[in-house]
């Protein structure tokens, strides 16, 4: 299927990590575009709509560190808009 989004995301199945106030949880990019991300976690229940979230990303060995911003959460999975 064709990407209909004005932002086009794209499909990544990468492990990440994402702090939200200094508690730390494992989750999985479901896919990523400049904007934001969909991450899917085991612990649903401590993501919050509208909570700001530090998000750890590795890629060829170097970290980033994202700020975002919960904007949707549905069962396990999230939508993070990058601040």
């Amino acid at each position: 299927m064709t990407e209909k989004r004005f932002n086009a995301r794209t499909i990544c199945k990468r492990a990440v990590i994402f702090q939200i106030g200094h508690s730390r949880h494992h989750g999985a990019i479901e896919n990523l575009s400049n904007y934001g991300a969909s991450i899917q976690t085991e612990a649903p229940h401590h993501v919050k709509k509208g909570a700001t979230i530090q998000i750890a990303m590795s890629c060829d060995d170097n970290e980033d560190f994202r700020r975002a911003r919960v904007v949707w959460t549905e069962g396990r999975t999230f939508g993070a808009k990058f601040l």
